[in-house]
């Protein structure tokens, strides 16, 4: 959080558009906030993510799995971006798994597949709270 943001959703904002260049407060809804999550790691950094659920913008509506729109920009912040329909991950479930060495020590993480490789760390503690609470 910066100090000009008026809260954590003001952040949430700020920062999803310095990051993929989606503007959600340009024609975006905002429906919903998640449960905060920090890495489980001590190795990583101690941040705290707040995620927030938008629709976004009519011009970001891509329905191809693993396509990435071509009006997203994407910061040094962000490895990969691509659209994975919410069906799909709630009919593959997270069935996955996500191994590499970590500290000198290999280790296995949930992870939910997709055609881009696995979705596991935050991002699959995201999901799976955001699939618990859709239908």
């Amino acid at each position: 959080m910066e100090p000009e943001d008026a809260g954590l959703l003001a952040t949430a904002v700020r920062e999803t558009f310095e990051e993929v260049g989606l503007k959600l407060d340009a024609g975006g809804e905002v429906i919903g906030r998640l449960a905060t999550v920090v890495p489980q790691s001590r190795l990583v950094p101690r941040i705290a993510v707040t995620p927030f659920v938008a629709v976004a913008p009519a011009e970001y509506h891509v329905f191809g799995e693993g396509e990435t729109p071509s009006v997203l920009t994407l910061s040094s912040e962000v490895a990969a971006a691509f659209w994975v329909p919410v069906s799909e991950l709630k009919s593959g479930g997270r069935s996955g798994t996500f191994r590499m060495v970590f500290a000198g020590v290999e280790r296995e993480w949930p992870a939910y597949p997709s055609t881009h490789g696995p979705i596991w760390g935050l991002t699959e503690r995201i999901l799976t709270e955001f699939l618990s609470l859709v239908g």
